[in-house]
């Protein structure tokens, strides 16, 4: 072992060995020339090894602050300070005087280890950490820290799992014996790779039930007889109303779940403690009763019906489309009792739209929000000026009108110009 060279990275074990040997034969080596040697090396690598010892303090430091567990900074930083004492002085003497420097040198040791076995033994216990930190497995312990902590598991039919969770979470206190001694690092992560392989298929299965109960919801909901005929209602072109398809799935959308659609989950899950649908072990899917869906789903047909029946404009085209197509199943539509609905609903199909659609072929529809309206008329108005109110409002909508009307680049006389009031 080539006992001149401490080189300017400390990252593998040789260096520990290089450092150890260069300490036994300041010991016990009896040539004036190999100890100059020896203790020449030493002052000229002393503050590689010290910038190495800081470095390594300031890593300890941060990954205990990282771990919750500052308390033990102290004594994980130990051997470090010792050691970072005894490079940090100076043991240097004018002319290369090799034996009062080394003579300094083995007083430094004497008084801060004891003897040199306890130096030796400390000097293994530092370089394992420097190496710990030179191959990045601070960042490993970090990351499974993390993901561990993240993972939620109820209080009720979890209890194995629970209680491993907590058992390697305390190890984390450890965290001295875990950098210092490679051995017990690599069994620690075994074991926490074995316990998140158990958390993993656990999350997968019941991941799963939770994605078939939304299915057998999703399922449900579709085949209402309400819920297709809104939805067939949602595709005339020229009609909007405030309980369309679209609002009634926003709403349910924020009190139910979506359905999750990761392919990868289980790689995923090696990474992340949830899937990113945010699904968590121990949820259950409660099927909400569709006696609460129904209503609103049926006040939307209403809104449709009524815009097609009572509308003016709306009706007056259908009835001319009639004219022309004496089959059309619109006649139906238009004679449409409300409180019969429930048993017609199955009219409400893809012919019946696509014939809406063609009888609306010519119309455009102009949407003046009221909101938008009222924004601008924002103000304090004297009680005589009702008609300056009045002419205010009216040229509001008519920029409006005019705004929209500059959008349409084909407009030929046929087209009908529908204005919808909305809120």
């Amino acid at each position: 072992m080539n006992t001149q060279v401490v080189t300017k990275q400390i990252d593998d074990k040789s260096k520990y060995l290089e450092l150890k040997i260069i300490f036994k034969k300041i010991y016990s080596d009896e040539k004036t020339k190999n100890k100059k040697e020896i203790w020449l090396n030493l002052i000229e690598n002393k503050k590689l090894w010290i910038d190495s010892i800081e470095k390594v303090i300031r890593l300890n430091t941060n990954l205990c602050y990282l771990l919750q567990n500052d308390q033990d900074i102290r004594k994980i930083n130990l051997p470090l300070y010792k050691l970072h004492y005894i490079f940090d002085q100076d043991f240097y003497y004018p002319n290369n005087n090799a034996e009062k420097g080394i003579n300094k040198l083995f007083d430094l040791i004497n008084i801060t280890y004891g003897d040199l076995e306890k130096l030796l033994q400390e000097l293994k216990y530092v370089c394992n950490i420097i190496l710990f930190y030179d191959n990045n497995k601070d960042k490993i312990i970090i990351n499974e820290y993390n993901y561990l902590k993240k993972i939620s598991l109820p209080l009720k039919g979890y209890e194995e799992l629970r209680i491993n969770l907590i058992t390697i979470l305390k190890k984390f206190k450890q965290i001295d014996i875990i950098i210092a001694n490679p051995q017990i690092y690599k069994d620690f992560l075994k074991e926490i790779n074995s316990f998140k392989n158990r958390y993993i298929k656990r999350y997968i299965i019941e991941h799963k039930k939770f994605q078939d109960d939304i299915d057998y919801f999703n399922n449900k909901l579709h085949n209402l007889a309400e819920y297709r005929a809104l939805k067939n209602l949602s595709n005339i072109t020229n009609i909007r109303v405030a309980y369309n398809l679209k609002t009634i799935k926003k709403y349910l959308d924020s009190f139910f779940p979506k359905k999750c659609y990761n392919c990868h989950l289980y790689n995923y899950l090696k990474e992340h403690p949830r899937c990113n649908c945010g699904f968590n072990c121990g949820e259950t899917f409660v099927i909400p009763p569709f006696k609460k869906i129904k209503p609103m789903l049926i006040k939307g047909i209403h809104e449709y019906i009524k815009e097609l029946q009572n509308s003016f404009q709306y009706n007056r085209l259908i009835n001319k489309h009639i004219e022309n197509h004496a089959e059309s199943p619109l006649k139906k539509l238009l004679n449409l009792d409300i409180k019969e609905l429930n048993n017609n609903l199955e009219i409400f199909n893809k012919e019946l739209i696509n014939e809406i659609n063609s009888s609306l072929i010519y119309t455009y529809t102009i949407n003046i929000s009221i909101k938008n309206v009222l924004s601008e008329m924002k103000g304090t108005y004297n009680l005589r000026e009702k008609n300056i109110i009045a002419n205010k409002i009216k040229n509001i909508i008519n920029k409006k009108i005019n705004n929209k009307l500059e959008d349409i680049k084909k407009l030929n006389e046929e087209n009908k110009i529908i204005i919808n009031i909305i809120k």
